[in-house]
């Protein structure tokens, strides 16, 4: 998941954004969201299930639609149904840079990317597009799709001329920290979100066929991708286990994050850890009847956190009182003692 993402300005002023607030609030909506989208990517290129944009966004399947058509008629992006790849024409111009230098590592990474992509009806066209601004070499195609060569928006290019004329100068040396921090950090995971776009995209099918198995799947995954964990998708079978077990609520993951959280110190989390957490917090072991060595009240936030994960509830609450939070810990004791009695 992508760490932050630009939203300029004219977005709000330019004739783009104006167009698309013509046809309703859940355009603006959407063209947010697709900018800011945990599944988006830099070159502005991903897979965007319309079902993950109905849930996300709060607009429901028809709300969603709705937004999306509105920004592909205003020229702001557009949407292979086949394979759900969603492509934002001029989302990688905003993101990276209206242009790039050719001795610029940033070049070698976005063609690796772009390698990476899932095959849709839009990887010829971007090319096309990027290729001068970013120095791409290889260009490909998705066969047997007709597709129309790309034309750029003329509202959207003046609006991006005009936006990088103001930020270009001021943001290039902020931009190649924050890449090269990226890049650092994309050698740690084990797979690249480009890549992981790529499995999504792969076992669609499974995961939209319409079950509740199957949504509360798609729930939990996004769910854990919001709070950080990593390599969340739908069909990781653990993730695909917990959504048939009424037993693994919200309240339990975010108890088995917290736990997790203590254990692995700053650490990258994935499900497979979380595996080895939930069935203790399914099935608690009895509190033995003694108080503990330290106090409630002097233990310190670190101790009440892993005292929290032992009891299956989360820690503190943004906005709770420290006497709330010991007062909700006491009743979860009472509640497990009164079990074993």
């Amino acid at each position: 998941m992508r760490e932050y993402g630009k939203v300029a300005p004219t977005f709000w002023t330019g004739d783009t954004g104006k167009e698309i607030r013509k046809g309703g609030s859940e355009g603006a909506i959407v063209a947010l969201y697709l900018m800011s989208s945990p599944h988006s990517n830099m070159l502005g290129l991903y897979y965007q299930p319309l079902l993950y944009m109905a849930h996300e966004t709060g607009l429901g399947i028809e709300g969603a639609s709705k937004g999306l058509r509105i920004c592909i008629e205003a020229g702001f992006c557009d949407f292979d149904d086949a394979t759900e790849m969603v492509w934002v024409y001029e989302m990688a111009a905003f993101q990276i840079a209206n242009e790039l230098k050719a001795a610029d590592r940033r070049c070698i990474g976005i063609q690796k990317d772009y390698d990476a992509l899932p095959k849709c009806s839009f990887l010829g066209a971007f090319f096309d597009r990027y290729c001068g601004s970013f120095h791409l070499k290889k260009r490909r195609s998705h066969e047997g799709a007709s597709q129309a060569p790309y034309k750029p928006h003329r509202s959207q290019e003046q609006e991006q001329e005009q936006e990088q004329e103001q930020e270009q100068e001021q943001e290039q040396e902020q931009e190649q920290e924050q890449e090269q921090e990226q890049e650092q950090e994309q050698e740690q995971k084990p797979t690249s979100q480009v890549e992981q776009s790529a499995v999504l995209a792969r076992d669609a099918e499974k995961a939209s066929d319409g079950s509740t198995a199957a949504s509360r799947a798609i729930e939990i995954a996004v769910y854990l991708r919001q709070r950080g964990v990593t390599g969340a998708n739908s069909v990781n079978p653990n993730i695909a286990a917990w959504s048939d077990d009424v037993r693994v609520t919200n309240e339990i993951l975010d108890a088995a994050i917290s736990k997790a959280r203590v254990s692995l110190d700053g650490k990258p989390l994935g499900p497979n850890y979380l595996a080895t957490i939930i069935p203790d917090l399914l099935n608690p072991k009895p509190v033995k009847k003694r108080e503990p060595t330290v106090p409630l009240h002097a233990m310190t936030d670190r101790q009440l956190d892993a005292l929290c994960g032992e009891l299956g509830i989360r820690s503190s609450i943004a906005g709770e009182s420290r006497d709330v939070f010991l007062a909700r810990i006491r009743e979860k004791q009472a509640e497990i003692r009164g079990r074993a009695a």
